[in-house]
C-alpha cells in the first residue's frame, strides 16, 4: 500500500497527521451493528415494519441499535430515500405543519428518531443535520414532501433511538431505499 500527500510548500505553518490504518478480513462484519447492508443498493428497514399482522406494524419501543451500510469501492456518499408504498417515514409522529425541516424539528422534539451523520439535500451542502424524526423525511424548509436524504460521512453507520413508554403514536418507523453514490460525482 502506497499513501502519498501532496504539500503546498507556500504555507508557513507546521502540519501534523496520525494515520491509522486496519485490514479488516474478508466477510467481517463491523462490531455494534445490529443490522448489517452490503451492496451498492438495497432497503434499511426498521424492526418490525413489515409485521404480517398490519395492526402491529408499528416500530418497537425502547430500543437503541445501529444500522451500518457497508461502504462499496469507489463509492463515496449514501442517498436514503423513503419508499413510497407503504409509506417509508414515520417516526415519533411530529406533526408537520408549514415547516417540514424534520432536521431542525428534531432537534428540540421527538424522543424517536434516526441519526444520519451530516444528512443534507445533496451530500455537497455544507449545511447538515443528523437527528431525524416525524412524519416526512426532509432537510428542506417550508415544504410538505419527502425528499432523499444524503451522507457522505463515513462508515455509513446510522442509530435509532425509540423511548421506552411506548410507540403512542402508533408510528411505523423506516423503511429506507439506499443507494451507493459514486466518488466521481463529487
Amino acid at each position: 500500500v502506497n499513501i502519498l500527500f501532496t504539500i503546498d510548500q507556500a504555507v508557513t505553518f507546521r502540519r501534523s497527521w496520525e494515520v491509522l490504518t486496519e485490514f479488516i478480513e474478508c466477510g467481517h462484519v463491523d462490531q455494534g451493528c445490529d443490522q448489517y447492508y452490503t451492496g451498492e443498493s438495497g432497503f434499511l428497514t426498521s424492526f418490525n415494519y413489515f409485521n404480517s399482522d398490519a395492526t402491529r406494524q408499528v416500530h418497537l419501543a425502547d430500543l437503541d441499535y445501529t444500522v451500518c451500510v457497508r461502504r462499496e469501492k469507489g463509492n463515496c456518499c449514501l442517498r436514503l430515500t423513503p419508499s413510497t408504498s407503504p409509506d417509508g417515514w414515520d417516526i415519533n409522529g411530529v406533526l408537520c405543519v408549514g415547516d417540514c425541516n424534520t432536521a431542525i424539528t428534531c432537534r428540540t422534539d421527538g424522543g424517536d428518531h434516526l441519526l444520519i451523520p451530516q444528512g443534507n439535500k445533496d451530500g455537497r451542502n455544507p449545511v447538515s443535520y443528523t437527528r431525524f424524526c416525524g412524519q416526512i423525511s426532509n432537510v428542506f424548509s417550508v415544504t410538505t414532501a419527502e425528499h432523499p436524504i444524503v451522507t457522505c460521512s463515513v462508515p455509513f453507520n446510522f442509530h435509532f433511538h425509540s423511548t421506552p413508554t411506548g410507540n403512542s403514536g402508533n408510528t411505523r418507523g423506516y423503511n429506507l431505499k439506499y443507494e451507493q453514490i459514486p466518488c466521481r460525482r463529487f
